[in-house]
């Protein structure tokens, strides 16, 4: 049953690597380019402010929580090695033995167009590297604001 479920997922997968790879690519891009333009643009009114942190703060939430409940996939996978690991060795049998390196060998995830899996894991390096993203562009933005922006400022002609 287990072998069929995981064909049933590499079958999935197929069909919609593709598709994982554009929706992960599209929230990054969106949520990185929203947080730069916290340090760029002049909010004035409390409705576009208030729109703003909204749509912000949903988009990261709904990339956040799509793609844990994907790495759940390869929690679920992981599950069926600990049961394993419950039972003596001396009792296994050799059909165990193989179901058993299978699980712990593969990988049972779905993927963003085999360039990675959704893991747990991934997940937080994504978030850490938005951050560390962020922390960067942060600091060049700073050094920048100090520099005039207006080229006829420091005019000799004036």
């Amino acid at each position: 049953m287990f072998k069929k479920t995981c064909e049933l997922l590499a079958r999935a997968d197929e069909a919609i690597s593709m598709l994982v790879m554009v929706s992960l690519s599209r929230n990054l891009f969106f949520i990185c380019a929203d947080l730069l333009d916290v340090r760029r643009s002049q909010i004035r009114s409390l409705s576009n402010l208030t729109f703003y942190w909204y749509s912000l703060i949903y988009l990261i939430l709904r990339t956040f929580f799509v793609y844990i409940c994907a790495s759940e996939i390869n929690d679920e996978s992981k599950k069926s090695v600990e049961v394993f690991r419950a039972v003596p060795r001396a009792s296994w049998c050799i059909e165990i033995k193989r179901f058993n390196d299978d699980v712990s060998c593969d990988i049972i995830a779905l993927s963003g167009w085999k360039f990675f899996y959704i893991t747990r894991e991934i997940v937080l390096k994504v978030c850490g590297s938005i951050i560390t993203y962020e922390l960067v562009l942060l600091q060049f933005s700073d050094e920048f604001s100090t520099i005039n922006d207006d080229p006829c400022a420091n005019s000799t002609f004036n």
